[in-house]
């Protein structure tokens, strides 16, 4: 247990390092306020994910939908499909999710984006 816990906040670690490096390059980006943050840090990484779990998405229904037609009548073959298709879902409730996080920032804090990222 506790070389799970060391691993996870390893990970936690590396991942706040990896994501201070922006903060950083704040400067060389030209950002002056909390609108430039989103629209030039925020905006990009999200249309990345939104774009990326998109595609994983239809990934994963194309697969289930393979499994179904190849499936003749076995359960757990059915099942398995289910559950592909139920995880494509989530992952385009969490791409949708992605794609409006710097709104849902930008209005926490009090920011306007202009209509568009």
């Amino acid at each position: 247990m506790n070389s799970k816990l060391n691993y996870l906040f390893s990970l936690i670690y590396i991942g706040l390092a990896i994501f201070a490096q922006p903060v950083f390059a704040a400067n060389r980006l030209g950002i002056k306020n909390l609108n430039d943050v989103v629209k030039k840090l925020l905006c990009p990484i999200t249309d990345l994910m939104f774009a990326v779990l998109m595609i994983i998405s239809i990934i994963m229904v194309l697969y289930a939908a393979y499994i179904y037609l190849t499936s003749s009548g076995d359960t757990t073959k059915i099942s398995t499909a289910t559950k592909t298709i139920t995880y494509a879902a989530i992952a385009v409730a969490v791409a949708l999710v992605a794609k409006n996080f710097p709104y849902i920032i930008a209005a926490f804090f009090g920011a306007t984006l202009g209509g568009s990222c």
